[in-house]
């Protein structure tokens, strides 16, 4: 059986105003909570608390 990750990494991307497409300003490494649901499957729940980090880091500079 595979380990179960505590975290995912995604891109984190921005579209610019006029822009078609977005632009990848970097990766984001969002927490994840594994929890059994009643009926055999399995709840995900990321810890989204981290974009709020991000929006912080973002004003600052």
């Amino acid at each position: 059986m595979a380990a179960t990750p505590s975290e995912i990494t995604a891109e984190l991307l921005i579209r610019f105003p006029g822009s078609k497409e977005p632009t990848v300003v970097g990766t984001v490494t969002i927490p994840v909570r594994f929890e059994p649901a009643e009926d055999g499957s399995v709840n995900v729940t990321p810890d989204l608390s981290v974009f709020a980090r991000i929006a912080k880091a973002a004003e600052e500079s």
